[in-house]
This record gives structure tokens, C-alpha cells and sequence, in this order.
């Protein structure tokens, strides 16, 4: 789901290729301006690379005004190429319309739609750098998982991705059962080492594809692609089962942690991201009501 955690430590603390690292230089292209959930996004552009917001393009963004493939990126003789693709409105670069392919320099700026990119040729160290910043931006720092705003923009997508192509997905919702009880017996310390037990836990039940997060509190969302009810409805009860089959141990302290889920899925559940979010959460909800430790479905009862 995410490349392991890049902090300030291995960045500054790692210094068995710190040589090699700084000699090493790396292509880059990265978005510096345009919509609010494509800002920072970058790729290291390391073979031909088509730009667009077609999902089916190498790097996409949810720019409406660019064409589905509007440039693309290439690599010859260790030289990197830019050419647009025929789109509807045009590439800049520099702030001159494209015209035939063009050599790109470090630092250059490629316009297209109401997206502007930068063009960099950076050290490795620079590049694990900007790695660092753009996961301090998407993930929490408490468990790992990406925050609330990453699974707000990859939902929208997902729903538009599944709408375009007749896919289906699926989304859990999952909440840790008395967790406030846990936080007043035992302190915010243990608490917070509850909630990473259960991200672990998360992240042992779920495909590499998949996506998730720490909605808020002690409350988790997973975006499953291409998953159906019955597939989802598993991976909750696989996740609930993990969960409770380990006892959270600390110094002293031993604590059963159990987890509530509910499932929903597009488009049998509901046509857009905010229904489906309310659905998956009202089965959530309604397991808490029959009894926590349980995952409720499409067979909620009525």
C-alpha cells in the first residue's frame, strides 16, 4: 500500500550510501500547481511516461481541462523528452506552446490545462526528501496509515475510476469497541498503543492495492478496489478475527481489543462517495448496537 516510512532519521541518520546518494542524480516530474488533492504529487521518471487524466495514463491528475493523454515524457541517449499528445488545449513549457519534441532541463516548467509541473533533476537525498514532506502531508503520524484528506481524495477517485469503467468496489469502516474506556483506565499512552495495534492489524488483512486510513479518532477507513460485498464482507471478518485473537500487552497491562465493522459497496449500496461513507458507517453504527465484535453487511438486519 506505501513504500515503508521515510523519516528525518533515515534521511539525515543513514549515512551508508550518503556519498552515492548526493552524486546520484534522479529525474523528476512534479506537480507545483492545480487542483488541491493533485498538489505535490510527483514521479521519477525513469522510462516513457504518458501525462493525463485518463487512469489508464502513468501519471494522473483530476484536471478537467487536460486531455485524457495530453503529454508524454521519453528517454533517449540519457536525455529526457517532452511532446505534447495532440491535446485539446495544448502543452507549455516555459510558458511557450509546445510544438515537435523538446529537451527538458532541470527546473523547466511544463504548463497543461490549470496544472503546472516542474521538471527536476535531483540528488537521492533530495528526493527522499521530498518523499518525506509529501508523506508528512498524507499520512498519520500516529499509526501510519494514510490521514483523513488522502482517503477523501483517493474515494472521489475511486468512485469516478468505477463510474467510467463499470467497476466495483468496496469500503469498511472500522471502529475500535470502548475505546474511551480503554483511554480512561489505562491513560492516552496505552491508548495510542491500542490504535496502532489495530492499524497493524489493518494493514496484515488487506491487499497491497488497498487503501487506508485513520478517519478520525479511533475510527479507520479501507478502500477495497474491485472488491464485491461478499469478497469485503470477508476481509472486515478477517480484520475483526485478528484483532481479537492477540492480547494487547504492555508492561504490566494486558487488554482484549475488539473492533466493530461495517461494509458498503459501490454501486450496489449507494452512486456516490458521501452516501457511502454514511451507509458503511450506519453498519458500523448498528454492529455497535447488536454487540461489537461483529461486521455488518448488506445482511444488516432490517
Amino acid at each position: 500500500m506505501k513504500d515503508p516510512k521515510i523519516t528525518a532519521k533515515t534521511i539525515f541518520l543513514d549515512d551508508e550510501s550518503t556519498e552515492k546518494g548526493i552524486a546520484k542524480r534522479v529525474n523528476y516530474l512534479i506537480i507545483i500547481f492545480g487542483r488541491e488533492d493533485d498538489l505535490g504529487k510527483e514521479m521519477e521518471i525513469i522510462r516513457d511516461t504518458i501525462v493525463g487524466r485518463s487512469l489508464k495514463s502513468d501519471f494522473v491528475t483530476s484536471d478537467p481541462l487536460m486531455s485524457r493523454q495530453h503529454f508524454k515524457l521519453s528517454i533517449k541517449d540519457g536525455k529526457v523528452y517532452v511532446e505534447d499528445l495532440n491535446s485539446l488545449n495544448g502543452t507549455f513549457l516555459n510558458q511557450k506552446l509546445l510544438k515537435g519534441k523538446t529537451v527538458l532541463n532541470s527546473g523547466d516548467i511544463i504548463t497543461a490545462g490549470r496544472t503546472v509541473f516542474k521538471f527536476e533533476c535531483r540528488t537521492e537525498l533530495e528526493s527522499l526528501f521530498h518523499k518525506y514532506l509529501y508523506n508528512a502531508a498524507t499520512s498519520d503520524r500516529m499509526t501510519n496509515l494514510f490521514n483523513k484528506y488522502y482517503f477523501i481524495t483517493q474515494i472521489k477517485r475511486e468512485v469516478s475510476y468505477a463510474k467510467r469503467y463499470g467497476k466495483t468496489f468496496s469500503l469498511l469502516m472500522v471502529d475500535i469497541d470502548d475505546f474511551k474506556k480503554v483511554n480512561d483506565t489505562y491513560g492516552h499512552q496505552v491508548g495510542d498503543e491500542a490504535l496502532k495495534f489495530v492499524a497493524f492489524k489493518i494493514m496484515n488483512s488487506i491487499r497491497e492495492n488497498d487503501i487506508a486510513a485513520r478517519y478520525g479518532g479511533e475510527e479507520f477507513a479501507i478502500i477495497l478496489p474491485e472488491a464485491d460485498a461478499k469478497s469485503a464482507y470477508m476481509v472486515g471478518e478477517r480484520m475483526r478475527s485478528l484483532v481479537e485473537s492477540e492480547i494487547l500487552e504492555l508492561d504490566d497491562v494486558k487488554i482484549d481489543i475488539t473492533i466493530s465493522v461495517g461494509v458498503a459497496t459501490f454501486p450496489d449500496d449507494a452512486s456516490d462517495w458521501e452516501s457511502l461513507i454514511k451507509i458503511a458507517d450506519k453498519r458500523l453504527y448498528l454492529a455497535k448496537e447488536l454487540g461489537k465484535n461483529r461486521v455488518i453487511g448488506q445482511n444488516a438486519p432490517r
